[in-house]
């Protein structure tokens, strides 16, 4: 692929994807496909310290996790490192968790 179809992609996804962002409640919801959403989430305290299979997000709340941006300092500075979670990642107090599910679902995540 060519430096600029790279860019247009790039563009074009970025476009489709401001162009299917709602807000909730102060909280960015991007529409993947009709009825399902990605957000950014900000787990709750009680499931710090629980791996994604123990806090079993899926059954809870009907979402899954697809990214985590983990804010952890590093060499006396924060930094965020985006990782693909498997079931044994443990969730700490400064992660923030990419959620999809439905609308339904991401609203009541949300709520927590």
């Amino acid at each position: 692929m060519t430096a600029y179809q790279n860019q247009i992609l790039q563009v074009d996804t970025a476009g489709s994807f401001a162009s299917r962002m709602t807000s909730a409640g102060g909280h960015k919801k991007i529409r993947v496909v009709e009825g399902f959403y990605l957000t950014e989430w900000d787990p709750a305290q009680d499931l710090w310290g629980m791996s994604l299979k123990e806090a079993r997000l899926p059954a809870r709340y009907g979402i899954h996790v697809v990214l985590v941006k983990s804010r952890r300092a590093a060499e006396g500075q924060e930094k965020v490192l985006p990782i693909v979670p498997g079931p044994n990642y443990v969730i700490a107090e400064d992660d923030a968790l990419i959620v999809y599910g439905t609308e339904e679902q991401i609203d009541r995540v949300l709520k927590l």
